[in-house]
């Protein structure tokens, strides 16, 4: 019997762990190898030549799973990707299958939820919730329920950005960790108050903790 190689990118050895333990038991699956960051993953990757392709969106506080997902679908297009994440199901599913992902499993829902994912995923079929898929296909139509300007709408760079604004991040550091200039963040911080239609960094602030909290706050 041919086994289905397994690949998992996560940089939480406890997650990994876990993800490991449950799939063990699946006599048609084996894990072929790990990786705890980015470039990691596309080097085991390339060695492994897994069927699948198991990853977090987030590698030490920075949302970069998504450039992986896009990275390896170019490198492998047949290579079947399954997202997991802590990160909020609205803005990052939609995301993540734009990417290449043919899933998306909330990690607070692995245990009950992984090997079906893997099954309907490795079926050629897709794994998301029922109501964020219904909101996908709205969106591939071309179909927007409001014209308003939400983090919904960002690009992918534009909500990493928009993140770090949220968790108090200066420019400095965001240009930092996003290895981009700082002269860069800020045409982003400029794009994001004008989509938002926001004067000022600090309301720019204000409204992206807001979001967070309470998923779409009212502009004040």
């Amino acid at each position: 019997m041919k086994k289905i190689k397994i690949y998992i990118a996560d940089d939480h050895p406890i997650v990994y762990a876990g993800i490991k333990n449950i799939l063990s038991d699946e006599k048609d699956l084996e894990i072929c190898g790990s990786a705890g960051s980015v470039s990691e993953a596309i080097d085991g990757i390339a060695k492994c030549g897994p069927d699948l392709l198991i990853t977090d969106l987030n590698f030490n506080g920075i949302n970069s799973g998504i450039d992986l997902i896009k990275n390896v679908k170019k490198r492998y297009p047949d290579l079947k990707i399954l997202a997991i994440s802590m990160l909020e199901e609205e803005l990052y599913a939609e995301r993540a299958a734009r990417a290449g992902a043919s899933g998306y499993v909330m990690k607070s829902e692995l245990t009950g939820k992984i090997i079906t994912a893997v099954r309907e995923v490795m079926g050629g079929r897709v794994f998301f919730n029922p109501e964020i898929l219904a909101k996908m296909v709205i969106l591939l139509q071309g179909k927007r329920e409001t014209d308003t300007e939400t983090p919904l709408s960002f690009s992918d760079r534009e909500l990493q950005v928009f993140e770090f604004i949220a968790a108090g991040s200066s420019g400095r550091e965001i240009s930092k960790k996003l290895r981009l200039s700082s002269k860069t963040i800020d045409t982003y911080k400029s794009r994001l108050r004008a989509k938002l239609n926001l004067e000022t960094n600090s309301d720019l602030m204000k409204y992206a903790i807001k979001w967070f909290q309470n998923g779409s706050p009212e502009k004040e």
